[in-house]
């Protein structure tokens, strides 16, 4: 008998939560991998690409414990088996977020340096006074006025990728699908909101 891994999952939420086995978590650590066989899948469908072994068990363990709360359970009710560290209800409701924490840190730092390294002086100062307001979380707002061509567009980039790797969440909407196609991750206001 071939079943997925959400079946597999069922069955183990069904055998925890009426056979009470002596040593859950020894099942868990035995069959995870079978449990979790198309985690990655899930978790390609909500943006995040090259989960490490960690996350898939992880969120594996997320849909386990969802498949023990329709059944009365919950996975605190067994001590020894493993929690749950990341917020993956967070993930599922907004897949902006998933998208946007699935980025690859180290990758954007050094596109931000690049970026940044070309930023001529008034560029700079803009630059630096959006990130430092970011950073120390003062709430104001810029606008960034110029004719086309003074490079706006390039300090949106160099700041959206120096926000990505530090670990924010940056949204880049555009006004127009053209404009939107500059910028990073971008979409329209309209797709967006």
């Amino acid at each position: 008998m071939i079943c997925t891994g959400d079946a597999l999952r069922q069955l183990f939420a069904m055998i925890m939560r009426h056979c009470e086995p002596s040593v859950p978590e020894t099942l868990w650590d035995e069959f995870k991998a079978h449990l979790c066989d198309n985690i990655r899948h899930h978790l390609h469908a909500l943006n995040i690409y090259n989960p490490s072994n960690t996350d898939v068990y992880d969120y594996g363990l997320f849909l386990f414990n969802k498949h023990l709360h329709d059944l009365g359970g919950c996975l605190t009710d067994f001590v020894n088996m493993p929690r749950i560290c990341n917020n993956w209800d967070d993930i599922n409701k907004n897949p902006f977020v998933s998208e946007q924490l699935a980025y690859d840190r180290p990758k954007k730092l050094n596109l931000a340096n690049e970026l940044s390294s070309q930023l001529n002086n008034k560029q700079l100062i803009a630059f630096q006074s959006i990130f430092e307001s970011v950073q120390h979380h003062t709430g104001c707002s810029f606008f960034l006025n110029g004719p086309a061509g003074t490079g706006k567009t390039f300090v949106y980039r160099a700041l959206c990728h120096r926000l990505c790797a530090d670990g924010h969440i940056v949204l880049c909407v555009a006004s127009s699908g053209i404009a939107a196609l500059l910028l990073p991750g971008s979409r329209t206001a309209h797709s967006t909101f």
